[in-house]
């Protein structure tokens, strides 16, 4: 009986899932079994056409979305230091720019990267994450952390909460969203009077 479960798996999904360079694995014999085959079939048919219709297609999307991975929220958290100087001293930033100025600055040089090719562009941007984390850092009360849970990331902290750097730097990438990019910014570094007194509004 379980190998003609095995077969309808392989029958009905097995040629469309190798298509897309997906591997079926056995995933556990629990009651299998006691179920009608005509029933199963039915089942498997209908999961097959969800796959088809969408599956595959949000499972490629997902996998070419622009993305920073572990290695480079690694990097920038043992390198930020160095890649803000570095990134500073290529662009002559005056280090006594407000902190308002520092966030328009980059959102006018991660606005100028649109368009290109994420992979092209991806060691800039950490680099401009690297200035960013600096510049929120000299705001009091903030730190710099890492989290480890299901994945590892980079995040900036202060009194009202905690941000992804990279997702961040990336969002304003993919979506231009200046204001929420600044807003959002202030709002973690600056404290209540001072950001009250930035009058922002997303």
């Amino acid at each position: 009986m379980a190998i003609q479960y095995k077969k309808i798996i392989k029958e009905i999904i097995g040629p469309e899932a190798k298509e897309h360079g997906f591997t079926l694995v056995k995933n556990g014999p629990a009651g299998m079994t006691k179920r009608n085959l005509a029933v199963y079939e039915k089942s498997i048919d209908e999961y097959a056409a969800i796959m088809h219709e969408k599956g595959y297609k949000a499972f490629l999307e997902d996998e070419n979305e622009p993305r920073f991975h572990s290695t480079e929220h690694g990097y920038l958290l043992k390198k930020y230091k160095e890649l803000s100087a570095e990134y500073s001293r290529a662009h002559n930033i005056d280090p006594d720019l407000t902190l308002i100025d520092k966030l328009n600055l980059i959102v006018k040089k991660v606005v100028e990267l649109r368009g290109a090719n994420f992979e092209d562009i991806k060691g800039e941007l950490i680099k401009i994450a690297a200035f960013y984390t600096t510049s929120l850092l000299e705001c009091e009360g903030t730190s710099i952390e890492e989290y480890r849970g299901y994945d590892f990331y980079v995040t900036l902290r202060g009194e009202m909460g905690a941000l992804n750097v990279l997702f961040t730097i990336l969002d304003l990438w993919k979506n231009g969203k200046s204001n929420v990019f600044i807003y959002n910014s202030c709002d973690l570094a600056l404290s209540e009077d001072e950001f009250e007194a930035l009058n922002l509004k997303l």
